[in-house]
């Protein structure tokens, strides 16, 4: 046994706490360290058992110590500069979700469905609900937890004082309450849409048609949930930020850039629309060129649709764009 068993037992103690690549170093200098403390207390004369067990306890535990030599952000998940960002918006996405979930089990049971025939189907509704509050925690909780871990500011550099930003004028700030509105909005629309796309039909007094093709919307379901998110990111860092900025109107362009190929996709690779549907309208009308041009519209309006979303991204990338030129002198 070494003489300086204890120390060295000691500094493994701490070093098996830190990163791999940290080790060799972190050792190097606890030992010197730990010479020194013992040099100045004991001069020439040789350390005691007891002279060393004095310096490691004044040097604290191997956990504290370790806890020490760790960069700060490996302390925890969501760190402080994102902490009340990512509280605020999973507190919005989660309400949202939840209220979707009931709105839809609610409008289920008045159309009656027969996703509620039974106890075992409603309990497997129960544990849907609670699924989807469990993923949209987890994907809230990792899209945060990315930004801490690469190091990412999603927030105007404030760590200079020649780089705070101005006093925001009422013009420049962007309502919460619409952010919130607007999140609240889509995440109710996507989880209405994907789980009950039957509720928006005609109904001609007697049966309800559905509008969509619902075998072609549960086939695009995914489709519909990356143009969801791409939007969500885009209107999460809108909240955060709260003002509009240069980086806003990037990442808007960037975003909405991003939805078009999705949105395109999901309104084009199948049949959207119900073809009972179109019969059912076509079959209301008098002539033969009135059913030719209902029939015309019916069969693209796929292609209004994606029209409509393009025009929708452009007009929020060009505002956001104007209003981050006119107000962020950055």
């Amino acid at each position: 046994m070494s003489e300086y068993d204890l120390i060295e037992r000691y500094i493994y103690a701490v070093t098996k706490k830190l990163p791999k690549r940290m080790r060799e170093d972190i050792s190097k200098e606890l030992y010197s360290l730990i010479m020194d403390m013992l040099e100045s207390r004991c001069g020439e004369i040789k350390p005691t058992d007891k002279d060393i067990r004095v310096v490691l306890t004044e040097l604290g535990t191997p956990s504290d110590l370790a806890n020490n030599y760790l960069p700060e952000k490996v302390n925890y998940l969501i760190g402080p500069e994102y902490y009340q960002a990512y509280k605020t918006i999973l507190l919005i996405v989660i309400a949202a979700t939840s209220f979707g979930m009931v709105l839809s089990g609610c409008i289920l049971l008045i159309i009656g469905s027969d996703e509620f025939n039974s106890i075992l189907n409603f309990m497997k509704w129960i544990g849907n609900t609670f699924f989807s509050i469990i993923m949209v925690f987890a994907f809230i909780t990792f899209f945060f937890a990315f930004f801490e871990r690469r190091g990412i500011k999603i927030d105007i550099n404030e760590n200079s004082l020649d780089e705070l930003p101005p006093v925001p004028s009422k013009e420049e700030l962007i309502p919460r309450s619409g952010t919130i509105f607007s999140i609240s909005f889509s995440i109710i629309f996507c989880i209405l849409f994907l789980l009950i796309p039957q509720i928006f039909s005609f109904t001609d007094g007697k049966i309800w048609i559905p509008i969509f093709n619902v075998s072609s919307i549960q086939h695009m379901w995914y489709l519909f949930i990356i143009y969801m998110l791409c939007s969500l990111l885009r209107d999460f860092y809108k909240f955060h930020i709260g003002r509009y900025t240069k980086k806003l109107a990037i990442i808007s362009i960037i975003s909405n850039l991003l939805s078009i190929i999705p949105a395109y996709l999901f309104t084009h690779t199948y049949s959207l629309m119900n073809h009972d549907f179109i019969i059912k309208i076509s079959s209301y009308l008098n002539t033969e060129k009135d059913t030719v041009f209902i029939l015309f519209i019916m069969n693209n309006i796929p292609s209004i649709f994606f029209a409509v979303i393009v025009f929708a991204l452009i007009l929020d990338s060009v505002t956001t764009a104007i209003k981050a030129y006119q107000y962020d002198n950055s």
